[in-house]
């Protein structure tokens, strides 16, 4: 209707190459020409969860989906308004937004004549509806990027924890194969005149030492 020529074919044109040439966009594509509207949308909401704020074309090929063929004109609002984020000087920028109007429109006609009788106050919840979408995405994206900060934290400790672990290995060692260079020295200057707990005492002392050479 609007926009038969923003999708498909014609998306190529704007969107970066990178994202279509990503396998799910392509996948997305083929499904939807071949009429697997559910996998194709399957494939585009993946190409989203992937890029993040880079999939501009795939947040235009979701909303159309979602108005033309599932009839779901909130979720279609989502994603025109994002794909308006992400491209807000695209060529078909006016076409999005009468999208995202007619969309409204949709929305207003489910809803019931009372309490809400006039068209403004219809308006007026379909905006908080869009609104509180956007803030949970943007919960969303805050606990994404609070996971990333720890995840990093943590490897950060785990490699201090490394890098001491092989530092105190390695200042221990000179100390422990100095001990065993000692009780060896001792027992061959020594040997004959040491009494046999004495040469115990000095066995003792190169396990333990070797033992701990080795942990």
């Amino acid at each position: 209707m609007l926009l038969l020529g923003v999708s498909g074919c014609g998306a190529s044109h704007v969107a970066s190459r990178s994202e279509v040439d990503e396998p799910y966009y392509r996948e997305g594509d083929r499904l939807k020409r071949q009429g697997s509207t559910k996998e194709a949308l399957g494939a585009f909401l993946r190409v989203i969860e992937k890029r993040g704020d880079d999939a501009p074309e795939s947040h235009l090929e979701a909303g159309l989906l979602y108005q033309q063929y599932f009839k779901d004109p909130i979720a279609a609002i989502y994603h025109f308004r994002r794909y308006l984020d992400l491209q807000p000087n695209a060529r078909q920028a006016d076409l999005v937004r009468q999208r995202i109007d007619a969309a409204m429109r949709d929305f207003a006609r489910t809803l019931p004549a009372q309490p809400l009788e006039s068209q403004a106050a219809r308006l007026e919840l379909m905006n908080r509806i869009d609104e509180l979408q956007r803030e949970n995405l943007q919960l969303k994206e805050e606990l994404e990027s609070l996971v990333q900060e720890r995840t990093l934290q943590l490897q950060d400790t785990i490699e201090e924890l490394e890098h001491f672990s092989y530092t105190i290995t390695h200042d221990m060692r000179a100390p422990l194969r100095a001990m065993q260079g000692f009780a060896h020295l001792k027992g061959e200057v020594c040997g004959e005149c040491l009494k046999v707990e004495n040469k115990e005492y000095l066995e003792l002392i190169k396990t333990s030492a070797k033992r701990m050479d080795q942990l």
